[in-house]
């Protein structure tokens, strides 16, 4: 938990107060008028696949520590569920993501283990009902539309 909890605090940092930071946040909001306001949007994609890489070793570690047999397939299910994760806690923002991992956790640890087989429906039913609900999700930021 620590790692993870240092892992996203520094992430969120980045992102806000470093000057890649904002640089990555312009190009993912208009690649365009990033470039025309000097940022290089190639190699801003080159740091967010990079960035992303090293996150996905930290997870893959951390989850790799958990289990004793692991496989080719062993994170499609941890991919599936991160994606639900993702928009639950509403896609753009690391503490919605954060928040949106300990409602998901939260959820499957209270299903009774006479149903651990519905671990899963309940985590994609509590992400149906908030989309309902609020379809930006938990902490998503609203749209603004071009004209």
């Amino acid at each position: 938990m620590a790692i993870a909890a240092l892992v996203v605090v520094a992430l969120t940092l980045w992102l806000e107060r470093s000057r890649g930071g904002k640089a990555l946040q312009a190009v993912a909001e208009d690649p365009t008028t990033a470039r025309l306001l000097g940022i290089n949007s190639d190699r801003m994609v080159q740091l967010a696949f990079g960035v992303s890489g090293f996150l996905a070793g930290v997870a893959g570690g951390l989850v790799g520590l958990s289990v004793s047999i692991a496989g080719p397939y062993f994170g499609i299910g941890y991919g599936l569920k991160g994606l639900g994760v993702l928009v639950l806690g509403g896609l753009g923002s690391v503490p919605g993501a954060v928040l949106g991992g300990l409602i998901v956790g939260l959820a499957e640890a209270l299903v009774p283990a006479d149903y651990s087989g519905f671990k899963d429906a309940v985590a994609y039913a509590f992400l149906f009902a908030v989309l309902l609900l609020r379809p930006r999700g938990l902490l998503g930021r609203p749209t603004i539309t071009k004209v």
